[in-house]
């Protein structure tokens, strides 16, 4: 189950919120939940090609870090 947030459909802040939401809503994290890898693989992709300021990372660092457990 993956949030599909249209308006922030391109934007890493966006990718960030829904793969957060995924992460309450579902409480697993990438090593049961391949969607959710595929999701952030996505995320971290994006980032990394981005231009975004330093806050952005930062929340990407803590998704990412949430995510792995």
């Amino acid at each position: 189950m993956y949030f599909k947030l249209l308006c922030f459909n391109s934007s890493v802040m966006g990718h960030v919120i829904s793969c957060g939401l995924e992460l309450i809503a579902s409480g697993k994290g990438i090593h049961v939940d391949q969607e959710l890898k595929n999701n952030m693989q996505m995320l971290e992709s994006l980032a990394a090609k981005s231009n975004i300021t330093n806050r952005e990372k930062l929340h990407v660092k803590a998704v990412k870090e949430w995510a792995e457990g």
